[in-house]
């Protein structure tokens, strides 16, 4: 069970990767796919060199960032599909 939940965190974060890189290439919400980007990239770099206290500190304050950014995101494409 220990490697297929490995595989299954593994594949999601790469699919994140991929599907922020895919927006990027889309008119509508490149910003918000930058910021998600730009955020996972310092959250990286900035638990790299933490005690496990503070990366849950920043992986919190992270993870609370990215749903704003997906959350703006999704208000984007509603708005704009709708008016």
């Amino acid at each position: 069970m220990g490697e297929a939940t490995a595989f299954v965190w593994s594949a999601g974060i790469i699919l994140s990767w991929v599907w922020c890189v895919l927006v990027l290439l889309q008119p509508l919400g490149r910003t918000q796919a930058a910021a998600m980007i730009l955020i996972s990239t310092l959250g990286y770099t900035l638990r790299r060199g933490c005690k496990l206290k503070w990366v849950l500190v920043i992986m919190t304050f992270e993870g609370s960032l990215r749903f704003g950014m997906l959350i703006s995101l999704i208000g984007m494409v509603f708005f704009q599909r709708r008016f």
